[in-house]
């Protein structure tokens, strides 16, 4: 049996119609596929006081004469900084997330100064000195396209290594570090009170 043109026609323009239809509708979840964006880590007020609690637990085993191992999670160390920057009125960094990836803590963000919105990512390896003292190594950092040039770098690395400082000590002792592992959305920190 024989189809006319015009049906032939109607139901090219049908099946086009149809798989146009279809392929629009999966545009976002074919973008979705192809970016390396990760989802956004939620910060909570219950996060910190969780990380708080953790971090005193921690304390009490190690003033004990205990070995102590401390697990941080992303939510958490995103959802302190998140805070503190809150509390600060700091308003230069927006969405900052803190991802615990393969052995380096990844810090993103969007960086504000004088109306520019830059995308920013530094990448920072946390070694432990042999004195069990952990510090930072900045391994990349970007603001937009562009390196952050090395005073800078300095200047963050030496607050990146007091702040780790101050958190590993209690009551005048310092945590001795001697094991620090980042991988999956966790750090975990193994150490003694000295």
């Amino acid at each position: 049996m024989q189809q006319s043109p015009k049906k032939v026609q109607v139901w090219l323009v049908l099946m086009a119609g149809l798989l146009l239809a279809t392929l629009s509708c999966n545009l976002v979840n074919l973008a979705r596929f192809g970016s390396t964006e990760p989802s956004p880590i939620p910060v909570s007020s219950q996060s910190v006081d969780q990380l708080v609690t953790n971090i005193e637990d921690a304390m009490a085993t190690a003033s004990a004469g205990g070995t102590v191992t401390l697990v941080l999670t992303e939510e958490q160390l995103t959802s302190l900084a998140a805070m503190e920057m809150q509390n600060s009125g700091s308003t230069e960094i927006e969405n900052l997330q803190i991802r615990l990836r393969d052995g380096l803590v990844k810090i993103t963000g969007q960086v504000n100064e004088s109306g520019l919105s830059l995308r920013a990512a530094i990448d920072v390896k946390i070694n432990i000195d042999q004195n069990g003292k952990p510090y930072s190594q900045v391994v990349s950092a970007k603001v937009g396209p562009f390196p952050v040039p090395e005073d800078m770098l300095n200047q963050l690395t030496s607050q990146l290594d007091k702040y780790l400082l101050d958190q590993i000590s209690t009551s005048g002792k310092q945590l001795d570090v001697e094991q620090i592992s980042i991988e999956d959305g966790k750090m975990t920190v193994v150490g003694t009170l000295k």
